[in-house]
């Protein structure tokens, strides 16, 4: 699982399993809950094209860390999802989550 930041797009990569989540990673989206919530930005792109791996862990977490963006007044918007996780996404109903 990794994360970076271009401009105003964060961009998800890689690993969003259980085995692909560690320590590491989450203090790196934590951090960037900081670094991209001091922007006056009202949206925040986040694209998912280059996530090569998810499963329900790595989905709930994705989802929390959207709902962190939201508590801080700054509306996630999910770009270039994987075909399998838009499927999953519309399956579980979190149309908040597109």
């Amino acid at each position: 699982m990794e994360l970076s930041i271009s401009g105003t797009v964060a961009h998800l990569k890689g690993d969003w399993t259980l085995t692909g989540i560690t320590a590491k990673n989450i203090h790196s989206l934590s951090d960037s809950l900081e670094q991209l919530g001091s922007r006056s930005h009202k949206n925040q792109n986040i694209d998912c094209k280059q996530i090569t791996k998810f499963d329900l862990t790595g989905l709930q977490f994705l989802y929390t860390w959207l709902q962190c963006f939201r508590l801080r007044g700054i509306e996630p918007v999910l770009i270039n999802l994987p075909d399998k996780m838009q499927h999953i996404f519309s399956c579980l109903e979190f149309q908040n989550c597109r």
